[in-house]
């Protein structure tokens, strides 16, 4: 399943594709875990409410264990910046 996803703020920012985050370039982003998504290195990153992607201030210090399946070099603090 592919779903077209947003900022909170409204700017498309990519899509969903199964349980993985990719920006409207193609890059790969994180891994969704429920509506959370996590980076490569596990840190938590923001999740998906409906169809928007915002960053909950409350989980910044989250973390999971996982492995990726790809490699990227995203700087993902960008990446995130527009979804509050």
């Amino acid at each position: 399943m592919i779903m077209a996803l947003w900022t909170w703020r409204g700017r498309y920012f990519g899509y969903r594709h199964g349980d993985f985050l990719w920006t409207k370039k193609g890059e790969y982003v994180g891994r969704f875990f429920g509506n959370d998504v996590y980076s490569n290195e596990g840190r938590y990153l923001g999740e998906m409410v409906q169809n928007r992607l915002f960053r909950r201030e409350t989980k910044c210090g989250l973390s999971k264990d996982l492995r990726a399946p790809y490699r990227t070099s995203i700087n993902y603090e960008s990446v995130v910046e527009g979804w509050v």
